[in-house]
């Protein structure tokens, strides 16, 4: 866990250092309007053990083309994410969270 923690930090830095961010700084992803970000989806994810791993979370996922917000609670062990459904799949989102290290679970209902 220890060093889960240690590499969430230095991601968390490098998306700082690089003024990346989930609204702004995506030349490489189109945008997602309010309007198209139309569908919402809660995953539970384990691992969360400071706020680097929000910063973490938020610059991959917020980087996906379709996705128009991230907020990750790390108190709560969750993400939630506002997305346009015709571009992503929340498996997709799950799969990029995962694959960050942090095992993400879509929330049903």
């Amino acid at each position: 866990m220890k060093f889960l923690a240690c590499s969430c930090a230095l991601v968390g830095l490098m998306a700082l250092g690089s003024g990346c961010s989930t609204d702004a700084n995506r030349a490489d992803a189109p945008e997602v309007a309010a309007d198209e970000a139309t569908s919402t989806a809660t995953f539970t994810v384990s691992g969360l053990t400071c706020a680097s791993c929000g910063v973490a979370i938020r610059a991959a996922v917020g980087g996906m083309d379709g996705v128009g917000s991230v907020e990750v609670d790390d108190d709560s062990g969750t993400a939630t994410v506002r997305y346009d459904a015709g571009r992503v799949q929340p498996h997709a989102i799950a799969a990029t969270i995962t694959d960050l290290g942090y095992p993400a679970i879509l929330r049903e209902g």
